[in-house]
């Protein structure tokens, strides 16, 4: 999609919502993307079920089959599969093409509670079929992030005074969470992303002060 394009759908938000002058230039980026990223998501959706969106124009679903079916393309999508089913460098999920942050919002929906970051990734890396795991590195994340959940958990409780059963501050019981999870899975990778959450905020570094609200996002 050209720059010209891609500022009309721009433009057509700044309809809806406004900020100040001088976030414009943050405002820019973050909206290509965000939309970037849903188009995509919705590219896959398309391609996976073989129907044309109803949004779409009939040349441009033209050219996408074109393109998809093209052997480089089909190459680069069996790749791709294969990486992402690695057990050293893939992460699988059964979470379709919908985002950690949806998952977030229809757990917490449907729990009446904000969730947590080890909830959200049983659901999406626990096959409900069977109860296993989709593979060993998110069965052994999930274990190693559980001995060291309750290591800390057991550590805070006693610098309060209290045990490893006494109650802990709800804030604080989260931020100890949220430092395990990160613990476990070794922080960001080159690209942002931090195992089974996803996208975090762009100046987060391992052992800094977690922000309250979850999913991190940038």
């Amino acid at each position: 999609m050209s720059d010209e394009e891609k500022d009309v759908f721009f433009q057509r938000s700044k309809r809806k919502v406004t900020w100040r002058p001088e976030h414009e230039d943050k405002i820019i980026k973050n909206f290509n993307s965000k939309a970037s990223h849903r188009l995509s998501e919705m590219f896959l959706e398309a391609r996976k079920n073989g129907k044309k969106p109803s949004w779409m124009f009939d040349r441009v679903w033209n050219s996408l089959l074109v393109k998809w079916n093209e052997p480089e393309f089909r190459s680069k999508s069996a790749q791709a599969q294969k990486n992402r089913a690695s057990e050293k460098c893939g992460s699988l999920h059964i979470g379709g093409s919908i985002t950690i942050h949806e998952h977030v919002l229809r757990m917490a929906q449907e729990l009446g509670r904000a969730v947590h970051v080890d909830e959200v990734f049983h659901q999406t890396h626990v096959r409900k079929t069977t109860g296993d795991f989709v593979d060993q590195r998110s069965k052994k994340t999930y274990e190693d992030f559980q001995s060291i959940y309750s290591q800390a958990r057991s550590e805070a409780a006693s610098c309060g005074g209290g045990s490893q059963s006494s109650p802990i501050d709800s804030v604080q019981e989260e931020i100890i969470r949220k430092e395990s999870w990160f613990t476990t899975t070794g922080g960001k990778n080159s690209k942002g992303k931090v195992y089974g959450v996803g996208k975090v905020s762009q100046g987060y570094r391992l052992g800094d002060r977690l922000p309250e609200t979850w999913p991190w996002y940038s």
